[in-house]
């Protein structure tokens, strides 16, 4: 198999199981193959246990690729410190997973910065779409299901990280197609895609030239486009140079009749003018122009990056 063949394996063993309920026969198959695995020495699961990190971990084992799963546990603080160990644990709340791969959650996180905190829960990547910024993941215990699906923002709030197995140690095919990925199900962005004053929102955390940096923020404004690089940042602060295929458009962000707030009060052609209210209404918009006012009445033209949703 190929390695993206390998990673779909886990992913339509859960595929069959979703929508089953909890202290179902399916949900005893689960729990039957972690026990008998032998895997996990410690516990023996029942069916009144939360099965999460089971479920993520059954998976791996039904098809056989228990052996490059070294974190095989029922607990999810133990799956990333034995994750760790092994070499595969990603701490990186903006990296772009891959078919296959775990994520795992803190319910408790506050959405500012990288999360390093005590996890709670974990599923298995089903699909990426990095045009819509969005993962789908299978989770076992979610609610009363046995195993169920959601569908989760990159770099989105509650990562805790992620458990990156190496599939393609037990590749023994090449892709036919190279250019075809198990990791999305829509393509990447393109340069062409964006124009400045486009609001992006960052789908891997990485510079242009390669290093990660940290997002504070949900969205961003594009302040150049040149080739395949795109300069993103609040208002006119840069925060960095980034890869094209590393954003999504975020559309719609601003509409006609939207509320917004001034946060940079120059005229669209560089002009200052006064703000003499909080809220402003968009009268028209072309491109990344924007004619805002009280009403119908025109205060002035302005750029959309230099505007935000009140």
């Amino acid at each position: 198999m190929t390695e993206n063949e390998l990673r779909l394996q886990p992913v339509k063993w859960l595929q069959a199981m979703v929508g089953t309920k909890q202290k179902s026969a399916a949900h005893q198959k689960i729990l039957d193959e972690f026990n008998k695995s032998g895997r996990c020495k410690r516990y023996k699961m029942t069916l009144n246990d939360p099965h999460c990190a089971t479920t993520a971990s059954a998976a791996m084992s039904a098809v056989g690729l228990g052996d490059i799963f070294p974190c095989y546990e029922c607990s999810c603080g133990q799956m990333i410190k034995l994750a760790k160990a092994a070499g595969i644990w990603v701490e990186n709340d903006a990296y772009v997973p891959n078919v296959g791969d775990k994520v795992l959650y803190d319910w408790d996180d506050n959405g500012k910065g990288d999360c390093v905190g005590d996890p709670e829960h974990v599923g298995t990547i089903e699909s990426v779409n990095k045009a819509k910024g969005t993962m789908t993941v299978l989770e076992g215990n979610m609610g009363a299901l046995n195993v169920g699906r959601r569908t989760l923002a990159i770099n989105g709030r509650y990562i805790r990280g992620f458990v990156t197995p190496k599939f393609a140690s037990k590749a023994t095919k090449t892709e036919s197609n190279p250019a075809s990925s198990a990791q999305t199900t829509a393509p990447t962005q393109s340069a062409a895609a964006f124009k400045v004053g486009d609001v992006v929102k960052v789908t891997n955390a990485v510079t242009y030239d390669g290093k990660p940096f940290k997002t504070y923020y949900g969205k961003y404004d594009i302040i150049e486009v040149k080739g395949d690089r795109v300069v993103i940042g609040i208002g006119k602060t840069v925060v960095a140079p980034v890869k094209a295929s590393n954003l999504a458009l975020i559309t719609g962000s601003i509409s006609v009749g939207d509320k917004v707030r001034v946060v940079n009060a120059v005229t669209y052609d560089g002009k200052p003018f006064k703000t003499y209210f909080d809220k402003y209404d968009v009268i028209q918009i072309k491109g990344d122009r924007a004619v805002i006012g009280i009403g119908k009445a025109v205060t002035a033209d302005i750029k959309v990056s230099n505007l935000k949703k009140a």
